[in-house]
């Protein structure tokens, strides 16, 4: 499947950085990403004009929870929150059927020559006339009826919540619990052949229960909630959601029992199914889009509505798409929409640039045509401080719209209620104006065991071109700089010190693009580091006195460092282990440092004192005096 991709193309002779850059569009999860009125979009990113969606109704409720069909074609919705019915004529007449005193109507069944409606929160089943008069027809005491479906008799099942029940309902109303689950609802029932199957909220489990009585899990999805269910040759379909809207799962069991997810939807939820020539439409929110899943688990966006919720679809002479947050209905049919459109997001270019050719691949049939406009700007948001839309391109026209960071471009698709034109990938090429690199910080180190200065370097550039750098250092009281490296690759370089003399050093980096610009063209952008000191001369030791007093032996004196801090001092006596020597302020601090120690018990004779001092660039020097002990 191809992607969003920038491909780059090395070109000449341009004030501009030589690398021109191309957004393309050309897979499905790049379409989805657009703003979508009436077109459809395969898996394979081929963009076409959708089936007509035409709205049919608005209940002026939030939601249409549910709809079914009787015999003469006509349809009924059922609402919430006020507890109505609408029905929809099959000329398209729409007229208030029933008005329960009951907050939401969850689902419905039309078993001649009466309508069922199951409600929520009382959990009554109520039976309706011909003429819109209903009258209660068997309470369940659940507080929901979440589908009702007819069994293979006169009768009804239906799926209760909250203790998660399945009922039997004869044609008398007499009610025969079939099944209690574990969980607390029991959401989606369906019958195929000999078994009845039934799906959960709690836990995502799926039962199959055959002969009213032999229950049993079949699968458990992984999310908790399955709001959607079909069966179809053997196959059930399973819509899935997390109660946290971390996931929403299409899965597939087959008639031997395997199972597994053939689709993890990009929307927060899968809320309905039905079959529609063939296959599988999957309604979803929170984006009110409806999907076409075949066997092989290939997806297509068919079309999107304007409400945020597709609740319930129903098949009948068409497909009847009902919604919430609005509560409105409408109907997907056979012939296409004349035309369709698309409006990509705002694509960053990730610095000011020039646009290049547009150019598109499209199929074009007869009576079918596509046109792309674009329009750009400096801000993420697009807002009034964008370009207006350009005038309709021909394709491989030069873009019209003013340089900018950001660029959209929309597309309208024309065709005909039987032809539309295939649209297959949009490009646009862009060329960022060059910026010149910037050294952020320079860091340097001391290694003292290895006598070097650790240089490191961080760099940014706003093109995000490869970059080279030339490394030079001089003394501090020098005016001219001296080179190290030239077109150097890394951000880290070794310098080695003990190769200086004495002295107090900078660090100059010059970050370069050349390796993506030409030579009279390319921008260096530059830092120098702070001073650092090169110090290569040990310390002095200077013994000053050594006295004994009877077997114990007392030595003063001190260290010296023309440039560097004395880091550490120590003795030996008779060349036996250093010991540690503090300074007479207890703190190594300074480059000059006095010390005063005795060492008790020395025996009669001669014996050798060395003392050692160490600055911190890790240079020591020694000095030594011979005693004689009495």
């Amino acid at each position: 499947m191809r992607s969003l991709t920038l491909s780059f193309l090395l070109v000449t002779g341009l004030a501009h950085p030589t690398v021109t850059r191309f957004w393309v569009t050309g897979a499905q999860e790049d379409f989805l990403k657009c703003e979508i009125q009436d077109v459809m979009v395969s898996a394979e990113g081929l963009v076409s004009i959708a089936p007509k969606l035409g709205l049919i109704a608005d209940s002026e409720q939030k939601f249409v929870w549910c709809a079914a069909s009787d015999p003469k074609g006509n349809i009924y919705v059922g609402t919430g929150d006020e507890g109505r019915i609408l029905k929809i004529t099959r000329s398209g007449q729409t007229e208030l059927f029933c008005d329960l005193d009951e907050p939401e109507v969850l689902s419905l069944v039309f078993r001649h020559p009466y309508l069922y409606a199951g409600v929520g929160p009382t959990g009554t089943v109520y039976r309706i006339g011909v003429r819109g008069e209903a009258e209660r027809f068997c309470v369940t005491e659940e507080k929901y009826v979440w589908d009702i479906i007819p069994d293979s008799k006169s009768g009804f099942y239906v799926a209760t919540g909250e203790k998660g029940r399945i009922y039997r309902i004869s044609d008398k109303a007499k009610m025969e619990l079939i099944y209690e689950s574990v969980d607390p609802h029991v959401t989606r029932l369906r019958r195929h052949e000999k078994s009845l199957y039934a799906t959960t909220s709690g836990s995502g489990l799926v039962y199959e229960i055959v002969d009213d009585r032999r229950a049993r899990v079949i699968y458990q999805t992984e999310e908790e909630e399955i709001l959607a269910l079909e069966a179809s040759d053997g196959i059930l379909w399973i819509g899935a959601n997390s109660k946290g809207s971390e996931s929403s799962s299409v899965y597939r069991i087959n008639p031997e029992g395997t199972a597994r997810k053939i689709w993890s939807c990009p929307d927060s939820a899968v809320y309905s199914f039905t079959f529609w020539n063939g296959k599988l439409l999957v309604g979803t929110g929170n984006d009110g889009r409806i999907y076409h899943l075949d066997t092989n688990g290939d997806v297509t966006l068919l079309t999107k509505c304007d409400d945020s919720a597709v609740l319930s679809l129903l098949e009948s002479n068409g497909v009847w798409v009902c919604t919430g947050n609005l509560g409105r209905v409408y109907r997907l049919e056979d012939a296409l929409s004349e035309e369709g459109s698309l409006i990509s997001e705002a694509f960053d270019s990730e610095g000011l640039s020039a646009w290049g050719e547009i150019s598109w691949k499209a199929e074009l049939r007869s009576g079918t045509k596509v046109e792309l406009y674009t329009r750009s700007g400096n801000s993420e948001e697009v807002d009034d401080t964008w370009s207006d839309w350009s005038q309709a391109y021909s394709d491989r026209e030069k873009i019209e719209s003013p340089d900018a960071r950001f660029i959209q471009w929309r597309v309208v698709l024309m065709g005909t209620t039987r032809a539309s034109p295939v649209l297959k990938e949009i490009r646009i090429p862009y060329l960022q104006r060059n910026m010149a690199p910037r050294i952020d910080k320079i860091v340097i180190e001391d290694d003292i065991e290895a006598k070097v200065k650790r240089i490191n370097w961080e760099v940014s550039d706003p093109n995000g071109d490869s970059l080279l750098y030339d490394i030079c250092f001089k003394a501090e009281e020098e005016e001219k700089w001296m080179y190290l490296e030239k077109d150097f690759a890394l951000t880290a370089y070794e310098l080695k010190a003990i190769l200086l003399p004495d002295g107090i050093y900078l660090i100059r980096i010059s970050a370069k693009d050349s390796p993506e610009n030409p030579q009279n063209l390319f921008l260096t952008g530059t830092k120098v580091s702070q001073s650092f000191r090169v110090d290569n001369t040990p310390p002095k030791v200077i013994i000053r006195s050594a006295n004994n007093e009877g077997s114990t032996l007392k030595v003063e004196g001190s260290t010296v460092d023309e440039a560097s801090p004395i880091r550490s001092c120590e003795y030996s006596l008779d060349a036996g282990e250093w010991k540690y020597l503090a300074p007479e302020d207890a703190i190594f601090d300074s480059v000059e440092e006095n010390f005063s120690f005795s060492i008790e018990g020395i025996p009669e004779g001669k014996h050798l004192v060395v003392i050692r001092a160490e600055d911190d660039q890790g240079n020591s020097s020694m000095a030594k005096t011979v005693v004689r002990m009495p």
